[in-house]
């Protein structure tokens, strides 16, 4: 992997600051030969921890203090949090697979092959027309045009355009309900009844 040299050098600052704080001898020598192949990288890590400068070693906090997580070890302890957090998104998306192929299958769901199963929309909606103040009750799709036609308890028969969703016209005149809306099919569409 081909790391930049702003990757570059956030790492080895990450890797100055974690030597620096593990006890021992061996740990701070290792530090010192960082610093010496890479100072800017270091320098930089010093003067935001606000470290002695001169022996590359950051200054003592009292004892009472709590001691500073080195970045490189919040990073390395992120990462199998996040590993675990993808093996359960895995298997949510593999049981919500398992489920949907359950759902299309005709062995196991007798709905699913029935040339009587109601073609009912899936989520998500491409448009949500609102225009009626009521319930409603029938809806019918142009046989040529991309126009649909609903019928609801408000007394009105409505118009829509389906690919914008935009609302094209209202017919009122109904005393109750409209329970059933259609197009003529032999002339084409020509006719819409209620």
């Amino acid at each position: 992997m081909v790391l930049t040299d702003r990757q570059r050098s956030d790492l080895h600052a990450g890797i100055h600051e974690y030597l620096l704080s593990q006890p021992g001898e061996s740990f701070h020598l290792a530090a010192e030969a960082l610093f010496a192949a890479d100072p800017q990288s270091c320098q930089r890590n010093l003067s935001t921890n606000n470290g002695d400068e001169e022996n590359h070693r950051p200054k003592t906090k009292s004892s009472g203090a709590s001691a500073k997580v080195p970045l490189l070890e919040k990073k390395w302890t992120a990462v199998p949090r996040l590993q675990k957090k993808i093996l359960e998104l895995e298997r949510t998306l593999s049981s919500s697979l398992m489920n949907s192929s359950t759902m299309n299958d005709p062995k196991k769901n007798p709905l699913a092959g029935s040339s009587n199963r109601r073609m009912l929309p899936r989520a998500p909606a491409q448009h949500a027309c609102s225009g009626h103040s009521a319930v409603i009750n029938t809806v019918a799709i142009h046989p040529l045009y991309p126009i649909a036609a609903s019928g609801s308890e408000d007394c009105s028969v409505k118009l829509w355009d389906c690919e914008s969703g935009a609302f094209i016209k209202s017919f009122r005149g109904h005393t109750q309900a409209v329970n059933c809306v259609a197009f003529d099919v032999e002339e084409k569409g020509r006719w819409l009844v209620s």
